[in-house]
């Protein structure tokens, strides 16, 4: 995605707006980004949290299979987290 979006990616025309900034004027932009501290912080927290997360559906089912029990029913475990969640919800 690092290199990706910036080089793939055009900002849409807008009727009421003049000239494109030049191409090398989204590198002066993603440094303005960067310099923000608390919000480059706010981004490895949140995708921390997301890798983190997404790790109980992708290497848990691979994990019980290898290293604990080859016949676990690894659907009813991944599908454990969901129905506890929805069954004891706050209202």
């Amino acid at each position: 995605m690092f290199i990706g979006v910036p080089a793939l990616f055009r900002e849409p025309k807008r009727a009421n707006e003049g000239q494109m900034p030049l191409s090398g004027r989204w590198y002066a932009n993603f440094l303005t980004v960067l310099g923000n501290g608390r919000f480059v912080l706010f981004l490895l927290i949140f995708s921390g949290y997301w890798i983190v997360f997404w790790q109980q559906y992708l290497i848990l089912p691979i994990y019980i299979h290898d290293y604990v029990d080859p016949k676990a029913n690894t659907e009813m475990i991944l599908i454990a987290d969901p129905i506890i969640v929805i069954t004891l919800r706050w209202r």
